[in-house]
């Protein structure tokens, strides 16, 4: 929801910068800038209207994140499965041919 739809919801803008008056006295109570009561009906349900919007798209993407999150579970629990199967196989001795790995001659003659 941005600045825009809550003006047009009929709330009103505070600027960070304006500057509330300062009082001494301990009694006073601040003065509050979203009187609600001052906000018209239609324009309170257009402002639930808006935020159920965005909280069923939250909903959706949370979701979505959940799903992913749950199959990319699903997929590191299969790798692992596989790579434990692969390290608990027994080790075959490595084969060597002699014909293979002869290393060829070298002249050392002086010519």
């Amino acid at each position: 929801m941005d600045t825009a739809e809550l003006l047009r919801a009929g709330l009103t803008l505070r600027l960070p910068y304006a500057t509330e008056p300062v009082s001494m006295r301990h009694d006073e109570t601040p003065l509050v800038s979203s009187d609600v009561s001052a906000v018209s009906h239609p324009a309170l349900e257009r402002l639930i209207d808006v935020l159920q919007r965005e909280l069923e798209a939250a909903r959706l993407m949370l979701r979505e994140a959940h799903d992913r999150e749950t199959q990319l579970i699903q997929m590191l629990s299969q790798l692992q499965q596989q790579n434990q199967r692969l390290l608990d196989l027994p080790r075959a001795a490595p084969r060597t041919n002699r014909a293979t790995t002869s290393f060829p001659s070298v002249d050392t003659s002086a010519d």
